[in-house]
């Protein structure tokens, strides 16, 4: 089973349901499961993990509830927990250290950032050089810069806490993100944001996944907040037309859509935020080959 979890699936979900929808818990586990996902991370859930879990292995058991100190974050995997041990915690940020038998270790970071309605973008970028150097030091901890982070980042792509490289330093290809480090333009490590290639409604999927109807001049009604971002010593491992942002999902009674497009708005039907899917192929751990 472990040889199939070399090529990893990582679901993220921002799950909010309003009350009205009925077993929420089956939707994120048949949709995750439809998905082949090897690791489920949610931000802002809801729904008690047990009942996640249970649906998740009503036909077969094979998913592992990764517990941790903040119920901000939800994690399940189809490996057992231990090899995705706790790491560092924040309060608005886990970082977990991904070490399957045979693989290199990773550090797979979940965030769920403040939003913009209760914070100026003035703060948010205050914000993100406080929680982007948390990471730094979790990454001198652990001695290695192989780390994907992921989550609800309340911020688009374009904004100053995403691309300054005090903050995130995310770059929008991976030319540049690569050419960050070989010209050693600066001393923070840079991240690159497969998101820019999500936005508007000439990507793939649906043009965001998070829609914003309260009206003013520079809404631009589609936003890009969740997103992933990797640093370039997992480039290569980070398969990019796997990216997804899902506007469908499964239900205990059949195929569901998660958002609709009405008379003059879209509508977010399921969670206020949408699904993104992607997978990584694990990089193998050849130290020991070549030592012999």
């Amino acid at each position: 089973m472990l040889r199939d979890l070399l090529v990893t699936r990582f679901f993220f979900w921002n799950f909010r349901p309003p009350r009205e929808i009925e077993d929420p818990a089956a939707i994120v586990a048949r949709t995750a499961l439809h998905h082949e996902a090897a690791l489920i991370l949610l931000t802002e859930s809801t729904v008690p993990p047990g009942l996640v879990l249970n649906e998740l292995n009503r036909e077969e058991t094979r998913f592992h509830y990764a517990a941790g100190p903040n119920q901000r974050f939800q994690i399940f995997t189809r490996f057992k927990a231990s090899f995705l041990d706790r790491f560092e915690d924040h309060p608005r940020m886990t970082v977990r250290r991904l070490r399957l038998p045979g693989m290199m270790e990773i550090l797979t970071a979940v965030i769920h950032f403040p939003e913009r309605r209760n914070h100026s973008p003035s703060e948010q970028r205050s914000l993100c050089f406080e929680l982007a150097q948390f990471l730094r030091d979790a990454e001198q901890k652990a001695r290695h810069r192989r780390t994907i982070l992921v989550g609800d980042f309340n911020m688009n792509p374009f904004d100053e806490g995403m691309v300054d490289a005090n903050g995130f330093g995310a770059m929008m290809t991976k030319g540049l993100t690569r050419q960050a480090v070989d010209s050693n333009l600066d001393e923070r490590p840079r991240f690159y944001n497969p998101m820019w290639s999500r936005l508007g409604d000439m990507s793939e999927g649906p043009p965001g996944t998070y829609y914003h109807r309260q009206r003013g001049r520079t809404n631009i009604y589609w936003h890009t907040l969740d997103q992933v971002l990797i640093r370039p010593e997992l480039l290569d491992a980070f398969i990019g037309p796997s990216l997804q942002v899902l506007e469908k999902g499964l239900s205990a009674s059949g195929e569901i859509a998660l958002q609709r497009e009405t008379k003059r708005h879209s509508k977010l039907l399921v969670s206020d935020h949408l699904p993104i899917l992607f997978t990584v192929d694990l990089p193998q751990d050849t130290r020991h080959e070549q030592a012999s």
